[in-house]
């Protein structure tokens, strides 16, 4: 595994909610490259930060659209958001999905 993918998996469980949030957004970021950080996302979806949840959901998508219905869920709870960014975020993550 990527020594960076691995370092981001960690930060996943960090007290510290904007690392987690990095963690999140960086992973998103590694495409197909951070397969390894499924099981860590799917986790991440029951973060207490609705940034963190939404942000895994839309991850996993980026990562392996096959993976990625286990967050649905999550990204229709970020569609609904109302923080502009991530309803945006998860409405385009549930669009990718449809294709």
């Amino acid at each position: 595994m990527d020594p960076e993918i691995g370092s981001r998996i960690r930060e996943l469980c960090d007290q510290n909610t904007l690392t987690r949030r990095r963690a999140v957004a960086s992973l998103r970021q590694s495409g197909s490259t951070a397969r390894h950080a499924v099981p860590a996302l799917i986790d991440a979806m029951r973060d207490e930060d609705e940034v963190v949840r939404i942000g895994a959901a839309v991850a996993l998508v980026s990562i392996d659209a096959g993976v990625a219905q286990i967050a649905l869920p999550r990204l229709l709870e970020g569609s609904a958001s109302r923080d502009v960014s991530l309803r945006t975020a998860a409405r385009a993550a549930l669009k990718r999905l449809r294709r």
